[in-house]
């Protein structure tokens, strides 16, 4: 159970917040296409350089490899300019 005032829905109450957390935000996204995401994907991964593309792989490495069922909690750090954003 958490504690009083530190969950996220507490606060949208307690401080009268609209609550966005909710599966009707994403019902009637119709500007979600697939194929167009795919292309982007694959585009954003062509233009990764260095230290992005190996974060990038052992990431997904780590997603598709059934070892690690269970086990996924990811964390990007470094400097302002570095990516981590982009990544």
């Amino acid at each position: 159970m958490a504690i009083e005032g530190r969950t996220f829905s507490v606060r949208v109450q307690r401080y009268g917040m609209d609550n966005i957390d909710t599966n009707e935000n994403y019902q009637n996204l119709e500007f979600l296409n697939s194929s167009e995401s795919a292309v982007t994907r694959d585009s954003m991964y062509r233009s990764m350089q260095g230290k992005q593309l190996e974060a990038v792989d052992n990431i997904l490495h780590a997603v598709n490899d059934p070892i690690y069922v269970g086990k996924k909690c990811f964390s990007i750090d470094g400097p302002g300019g570095t990516g981590k954003t982009f990544v």
